[in-house]
């Protein structure tokens, strides 16, 4: 797959995107409240030096205020890391590998800024160094911020590569209600389809081929319907209706990790299922719009 554009920074060459195409500390800032304790969650991780890095989008969005929360609260921290955000900057491997390596030359721990690319693209840098990372999250455009896995593009295919959660997680809800409003539909998306989701495991329980795991299910399911019950709020910005979100949009990635296999589970693991007449009341109260 050949990309758009490659764009210089620092003498390096950064890819664009393509023609075409629970060990997680979190810390939630609520609507109009007062700013995240980014530094407090980089304290708990009992991180050491740190480099924020971020885009020049997100960067304006939230990344200058990480970067002075954590210098304001003496944590050490090297320039940061600033990616050119047009053309758009790509999950692609060769970018991993870009930033790995000032990763590598700084010794210190990623605190990225942004939303799924730069996400993913520090987690699998971090992973490939051993190091663990923390995440501030600019808009709610996705589902995967807590996953295990990164998705990039290598070689041409894109595809989920294994490596650890972030360790810390930190939202600030007013930075999310400013996000475009494309980006929020793309996460509501990501919501919307839980709902058939959830349909499909059901029947697949009643079937006996893949037992409801009741963890997962709460993970995945137990906040979606708050998640999505002020569309009005969320397509106008309003901080508050994000509120309710931000469970369902940072926990997704846990029950991934938590689920019975299609070959059965464990030995002596309890896979009873949920009462089938409240799962059926679930699914029917769900096939309205």
């Amino acid at each position: 797959m050949e990309h758009d554009q490659e764009h210089d920074q620092d003498g390096e060459t950064w890819c664009s995107r393509p023609s075409g195409t629970p060990t997680t500390l979190t810390s939630c800032c609520g609507a109009g409240g007062a700013r995240p304790d980014w530094s407090g969650v980089h304290r708990a991780l009992r991180a050491g030096p740190g480099v924020v890095v971020a885009d020049g989008n997100t960067w304006e969005a939230a990344g200058r205020a990480v970067q002075d929360s954590l210098r304001q609260a003496g944590v050490e921290l090297a320039e940061p890391c600033v990616l050119p955000a047009v053309p758009t900057l790509y999950a692609d491997y060769r970018n991993v590998e870009l930033l790995r390596e000032r990763l590598r030359d700084l010794d210190a721990v990623a605190c990225s800024v942004g939303s799924g690319t730069l996400n993913d693209l520090a987690k699998l840098a971090s992973e490939e160094l051993g190091r663990r990372y923390m995440h501030v999250c600019t808009a709610a455009s996705m589902d995967g911020y807590a996953a295990f896995g990164a998705a990039i593009t290598r070689e041409g295919f894109k595809q989920t590569m294994t490596c650890r959660a972030p360790q810390g997680l930190v939202a600030d809800l007013d930075v999310i209600a400013r996000a475009p409003r494309r980006c929020t539909a793309s996460g509501v998306g990501d919501l919307i389809e839980k709902i058939p989701a959830g349909a499909d495991w059901i029947l697949a329980d009643e079937l006996g081929i893949e037992p409801i795991d009741h963890e997962a299910w709460n993970l995945a399911q137990g906040s979606l319907g708050r998640a999505v019950g002020d569309p009005e709020g969320l397509v106008a910005g309003r901080a508050e209706a994000f509120e309710g979100s931000w469970r369902a949009w940072s926990c997704p990635g846990c029950p991934c990790r938590g689920t019975v296999p299609a070959h059965g589970p464990p030995p002596g693991q309890d896979t009873s299922s949920p009462t089938p007449g409240r799962w059926s009341t679930w699914a029917r109260s769900r096939s309205r719009p």
